[in-house]
């Protein structure tokens, strides 16, 4: 990707900002990051949808930034016309499965907590504010519906028999459960691993980012990725957790995390991603 049309827009909007060195972490579907001097990063919403709504998610992460317990991006660099910015670099590295594996009882238990603190305040973002600035409200059956389809379309033919008749299986659950009932809320609605950051000697959460995909939903969605930790870890959460709960809040969480494996993979071999395997990987683990 050449770099040079977007920091041309940063050293015009911010001509006192020095920096040497850019990295190009990804350029994503939505979005593009660029990393200046490992302190800053600056995006730069792609699609129409997410350079209209870029402007209230400035908003919404300035009051969610003196809220939450975890640190979350904090614009200190706004276009003017809003149509980027940057913020002070979260430093650390990402909480992948086996990273949490490798630290303490100790990190895990104080992780735990940080995760439910952190979840039970997000959630309680007052919807008013939220639809205020365009967070839109999401609907079961029509994420169901667009999850199925994603599915025929990107991954049915290419999965073998049996793994076909676990995946069907698996769309017939999360169909079962479109009724359960569920008091909606803010939600992040993209948690996942390489969202939360902890320190470089792994003791704690240091960070949560990306915050595009935000949405008025069910808050289980965001104890999907919880399930990367194991279950020990899920419950540990919930149980600390004082947002909205329900009966059936953890089984849907976990059959959100297995068809959130399923979009992966799909996606992940109709755009031919590099991590293609590691998708597959997961697939095959959880599917047993």
């Amino acid at each position: 990707m050449n770099s040079e049309p977007y920091l041309r827009r940063i050293r015009k909007e911010f001509p006192s900002l020095k920096f040497k060195n850019v990295q190009i972490p990804f350029q994503g579907m939505d979005h593009v990051a660029l990393i200046l001097d490992e302190r800053w990063v600056f995006r730069f919403p792609l699609k129409k949808k997410y350079k209209d709504l870029f402007p209230h998610e400035i908003v919404l992460l300035e009051k969610l930034y003196r809220k939450l317990p975890i640190p979350i991006p904090h614009y200190t660099h706004i276009a003017r016309d809003r149509s980027f910015g940057g913020y002070g670099m979260i430093t650390g590295d990402s909480l992948q499965a086996k990273t949490y594996a490798q630290c303490s009882v100790k990190s895990q238990k104080r992780m735990q907590q940080q995760m439910a603190e952190f979840l039970s305040e997000l959630h309680t973002l007052p919807i008013p504010f939220a639809k205020k600035h365009r967070v839109p409200t999401l609907e079961k059956k029509k994420e169901y519906s667009r999850r199925l389809r994603e599915h025929r379309v990107y991954l049915q033919q290419t999965l073998k028999k049996g793994e076909r008749l676990k995946a069907n299986a698996l769309f017939k659950q999360a169909k079962a459960h479109l009724d359960d009932p569920y008091k909606e809320c803010f939600v992040h609605c993209d948690l996942y691993v390489d969202h939360i950051f902890i320190d470089t000697k792994h003791t704690k959460i240091v960070g949560v980012i990306d915050f595009g995909d935000r949405a008025i939903y069910d808050p289980s969605i965001d104890f999907a990725v919880l399930w990367e930790y194991g279950r020990e870890f899920v419950n540990n959460v919930y149980a600390r957790y004082t947002g909205p709960k329900d009966e059936q809040f953890i089984e849907r969480s976990y059959l959100r995390f297995k068809l959130g494996i399923l979009s992966w993979l799909g996606t992940a071999r109709h755009r031919k991603w590099s991590n293609e395997k590691e998708a597959y990987d997961h697939f095959k683990k959880y599917f047993q």
